[in-house]
């Protein structure tokens, strides 16, 4: 292998790594977002959590609005349905994302492996010359 081979070599790979840090770049910032995700969520069953509490208190000390309690009941659990179904579409989305990432990672990990498989190959035939 010549040195302007050699050179072209390092600059191929160069920008296969620039590919590769960018790639992950990406990746990052879309773990940042499912990070936000994440703390929405938290806020909404902190929301959730303060209105069963509310709901408790009420139903302890009156009874007379039994039928209301029992709606604002109804209303929460199907809040608490609709989160658990985002959380479980969410899930669905991390799991997918975390397959690509993994494909990526292989993927990746295959380009190192060539690189050394390369860079054997250079030196048995640099030994050679």
């Amino acid at each position: 292998m010549s040195n302007a081979e050699y050179v072209q070599l390092v600059d191929f790979l160069g920008e296969k790594f620039a590919a590769i840090d960018q790639r992950f770049e990406q990746i990052d910032q879309r773990f940042e977002q499912i990070d936000q995700r994440f703390e929405q969520v938290d806020q909404r069953f902190d929301q959730i959590d303060q209105r069963l509490d509310s709901i408790e208190s009420r139903l302890t000390r009156v009874e007379v609005y039994g039928e209301e309690t029992r709606r604002l009941v109804q209303i929460t659990a199907e809040g608490i349905a609709t989160c658990n179904r985002r959380a479980e579409d969410l899930k669905v989305e991390m799991d997918a994302r975390l397959t690509e990432q993994r494909e990526l990672f292989v993927a990746a990990h295959r380009d190192v492996a060539t690189i050394a498989d390369l860079e054997r190959r250079v030196r048995i035939l640099e030994e050679r010359a």
